[in-house]
This record gives C-alpha cells, structure tokens and sequence, in this order.
C-alpha cells in the first residue's frame, strides 16, 4: 500500500461525529465527487499511505457489524454504500463516546469514507477504503469592508469548522485493503506518542492490532537491508560496497529508526536508492518504530557469508574489517576476490 499511485476516488460519503457535543450527523447521500473535491481527498490519501508514523494492522474483531465486515462489504459490493458508510460512523461514533476524562484527546471531527483504487506497480485498480477524520479548526479570510469611519479596509472575517488541507497531517486516518494479504490496514495516530494508537480508534473503532512488534520490525529491517545489498552489491565497485556494507550494519541498532531516512541516506545511486525503498515497502509497511535492541545487537554480532563449494564464512562483527577485504566482480558473473587476514587457519 506504502507505494499505491495513480489514486482514485470512486465514491464516498461524509458524516459529522462529534461526541463531545453529542452530535452524530450521518449522511443519506454520496458526496458530489467534481474535481477538486476528488483531489483534495486524493492528496489526504496519499500523503496518509507514505505517512512514517502509520502502522500496518490486523484485524482481531471481525463481523458483519464490525470495522471489519462493513469494510469487505464496500470492497465486494457497490450496493448501499452511503448506508454502509454511515454505519461506519456509528461505530466510531460509539466508540469515541467514552466516559468524560478518559482521553482528552477524543476530538469532534468528520469522518470521510472513500472507495477507492490505485495502482501498485503491478495491477491497476486496486481497491482499498480510506476512513479519514479530518478535524475541523477556525480559521480567516480577507474580504473587503469598511470601518466605522467609512473607509475602505481589508477585514478578516472568522470562519469555523475548516477543514485541514491536505498539507496539514491527518490525526487519524486508516487504509483498509482486501483479505488474504499479510495485513489487512494501515493506521495513522498522531494524537500519541511513539507507537501507541489511541484505543478507542485502533481498537474500538476499528478492531485492529499491531501485526509487527519491535523484535519484528527489528529482524525484518535487518533482513531486508542485507538482501537486497546482496541483489546490487555486484553492480558496485570497491570503494562503493565497502561504504553501503559499512552503512548498513549500522542502522539496525540504533534506538529508532525511520525508513525513509534510511533509504535517503543511502550512500548509492539513486535506482539503487530505489531498490532498496522498493523492497523495504514489502518486507516492512512500518516505516518509524523503536528497534529491539537485544534483537539487533543479535544480529550485527557476526557476519556470515556463503561462497561457491560450500564455502561457509563466520567472523566477529568486531573484527571483521580488520581479517576481511571484498573486492567486486570487474564484470557480471565475474568473481570476487576474498583475502583473510588471520595468524591461526586450523583444519577442524
């Protein structure tokens, strides 16, 4: 989903839920798509997707009447979808609706629910459902007026209840994709800190769970990196492979990590950049999260290679610059050359 191009909105319909005022306000028609519309909910969608702090999530409540079974039915069916949108705000209407003091920071907002497609690189018309809640602030505009003289002025009239623009981030939005994938949504909070996604949207509005834990995401960004270093490091020269190896062991095990910034620091080309965002996308939809540090330093304790005839490496990652040096192939299917530095070579 992370790289989900070429957005459309196909329908959606928009519902007032406000439990602070104890006002729920469900819509009994689509909402009129013309072109800024649909670009303007385009772009919260995109920027929502590529947003580092949403995190990929499983459902663990299903049903007909859940998050869940209301989402399936707008995926497979184009019958009665106001109906079923609206049944979506009920449902996070309930949920937010909990005892005064519990979370301030449950807002009054709008929730829009958009069927949409896009293209993942490989298929056109990918369908996913996009719930976004866009809170509204006031804000000014200009217009002309006069003072209490008579004279002409420019005046900043008041307007409430504006909604963000797509430059501004989503507090809370989710991307519900079709079964049978390794997950089943994205969730974005930015009403908590860190990993933590307010219960009442993750869990009671939506019946999610996180799919990956930190020793997950951990071993995956891990994992991810060295295999596709292993995809490109022959294209590289010597200079460019020692940098790229160096590089990479050393993002692992640091407190917290944002892919992004991996990948932007990268000291490579920029399609081989690519590859490597490409590949992260698949193996890791989290793109910021704390590492697991036992996990990592598990990990990057020793280096171990494998080479033609059953050669078999393993070497301290403390030492390994020092009994190690790689030289690249000079052309495709050409072979590396390996020198060990070392006082003890035993035949066990």
């Amino acid at each position: 989903m992370r790289r989900f191009a070429d957005i459309a909105v196909k329908r959606a319909a928009v519902h007032v839920v406000a439990p602070k005022r104890g006002v729920l306000h469900q819509s009994t028609a689509e909402l009129q798509l013309d072109a800024p519309v649909k670009d303007f909910l385009a772009a919260h969608i995109a920027q929502g997707l590529v947003d580092s702090k949403a995190l990929a999530g499983r459902f663990k409540v299903v049903g007909q009447d859940r998050a869940e079974g209301v989402c399936r039915r707008v995926l497979t069916s184009d019958t009665d979808f106001v109906g079923r949108s609206a049944s979506l705000a009920k449902l996070l209407y309930d949920a937010s609706s909990i005892p005064a003091g519990t979370d301030a920071r449950v807002s009054d907002g709008t929730l829009v629910v958009a069927k949409c497609s896009a293209s993942d690189g490989e298929d056109q018309g990918v369908p996913f459902v996009a719930l976004l809640k866009l809170d509204p602030n006031d804000a000014f505009r200009a217009d002309d007026g006069v003072d209490a003289r008579g004279r002409p002025v420019v005046k900043l009239v008041a307007q409430p209840n504006i909604l963000p623009t797509p430059r501004e981030r989503l507090q809370k939005a989710a991307f519900v994709r079709a079964a049978g994938d390794e997950y089943d949504a994205l969730a974005v909070d930015h009403q908590r800190r860190g990993e933590v996604v307010s219960d009442f949207f993750l869990e009671g509005f939506l019946g999610l769970e996180h799919v990956f834990d930190a020793k997950d995401r951990t071993t995956r960004l891990y994992k991810s990196l060295h295999r596709t270093f292993d995809d490109v490091k022959a294209e590289l020269s010597s200079e460019e492979y020692a940098r790229l190896d160096q590089y990479i062991n050393g993002q692992v095990v640091a407190g917290r990590v944002n892919v992004d910034t991996i990948v932007e620091g990268l000291p490579a080309t920029e399609p081989i950049k690519g590859r490597f965002a490409a590949a992260l996308d698949v193996d890791l939809p989290d793109k910021e999260f704390d590492t697991d540090q036992v996990t990592a330093e598990q990990l990057v304790k020793r280096r171990r290679f494998r080479g033609d005839n059953g050669l078999l490496l393993t070497v301290s990652s403390s030492f390994y610059g020092d009994m190690v040096q790689t030289t690249p192939p000079a052309q495709a299917g050409g072979n590396w050359i390996i020198t060990i530095r070392t006082k003890e070579w035993t035949e066990k």
